[in-house]
């Protein structure tokens, strides 16, 4: 199936934008800085018309640290939800691990926390290049352990924790619930990856497909050369979270993934890897979408169908009583 032709037609607003803006060609961008890239990011959201839903309250806070510096955090609450327990999803933004601020993940937050009836905690972890990996992951672990300590003072369900994240995000999320679950912290709920990073390594066919709108492999590059510190680093899980070698007792996952975007089969060998290991694995797959499609709600229609389904997901795997293979994957 082809990209939508609403997607598209945005797609082409925004590349024009950039041109005006005098964004440098794909083949250049080992030129750009990682503030430029922030400003294009910022100008180029400005396009989506995205807000925060109805019905939602929000709270900046910060997360005081012993060895390293606070962190700040956005909580989501649905107003009419508020006197009951509620679960909590700990949020990780994307944007190539050096974009994104607590305010370009508004839209996204805000509607799951609507839809899905949950708590939803923003977390505004470290970004790259100024500081790489390993911090951004520290910063997700401290985050969900924290909210997982406070869950009762947020107004929020302990045993009803759900880690995710979008693509850079969905990373940090994956790799963070690993090491959770190898420290012997076995209180997540679930899993919330959407068009996750789940390596380094630019080889699969969805990479080779030439997929240029929301997201191409010259971009994926320079995030990777922006977060790293050399390539090797790569080769590591806790970068590249397909390479673990143990995959079993990790929580229920849903994973969602675009058919255009170069991303598409990180998520879908990730799902078979966890899979493999007996992990309950929910794959919401779309044929007509791109990479970052979840900023288009308010603009495309396809793309609002589609992400009311992830919250719907994301409801039920927060909602279920019991959560087993049989039932989960249908």
């Amino acid at each position: 199936m082809n990209i939508d032709p609403e997607v598209l037609k945005i797609s082409q607003k925004v590349k024009q934008r950039m041109v005006e803006l005098r964004h440098p060609p794909l083949c250049e961008l080992d030129s750009l800085t990682a503030d430029e890239g922030r400003y294009f990011f910022h100008e180029g959201n400005k396009l989506y018309q995205m807000k925060l839903e109805d019905d939602i309250e929000f709270e900046d806070r910060h997360i005081e640290r012993s060895h390293h510096p606070s962190l700040a955090i956005r909580i989501y609450r649905p107003v009419v939800q508020k006197r009951k327990l509620l679960p909590i999803l700990v949020y990780l933004q994307g944007g190539g691990w050096v974009f994104g601020t607590l305010d370009s993940a508004d839209d996204t937050c805000s509607f799951l926390a609507k839809y899905a009836e949950c708590i939803v905690i923003s977390v505004d972890y470290r970004h790259a290049p100024e500081h790489k990996y390993p911090l951004p992951i520290i910063d997700a672990i401290n985050a969900t352990k924290w909210v997982y300590k406070n869950a009762s003072n947020l107004g929020g369900d302990r045993h009803r924790i759900v880690l995710g994240g979008e693509s850079a995000g969905g990373n940090l999320a994956a790799v963070a619930a690993i090491k959770l679950r190898d420290e012997g912290e076995t209180f997540l709920r679930g899993q919330l990856l959407i068009t996750p990073v789940t390596q380094y390594g630019f080889e699969t066919s969805s990479y080779q497909a030439g997929h240029h709108s929301g997201l191409s492999t010259e971009a994926m590059r320079w995030f990777w050369n922006n977060y790293l510190e050399n390539p090797v680093q790569g080769e590591k899980w806790e970068v590249s979270p397909l390479k673990v070698e143990d995959a079993s007792h990790l929580p229920p996952t849903v994973i969602v993934v675009a058919e255009h975007d170069p991303l598409l089969d990180d998520g879908l060998m990730y799902g078979e890897h966890l899979k493999s290991f007996g992990t309950p694995v929910k794959i919401l797959q779309y044929p007509s979408l791109i990479h970052g499609f979840i900023r288009l709600t308010h603009k495309v229609k396809t793309a609002k169908i589609a992400f009311h389904e992830i919250a719907k997901s994301l409801k039920n795997l927060c909602y279920q009583a019991n959560i087993n293979k049989s039932t989960y994957l249908s």
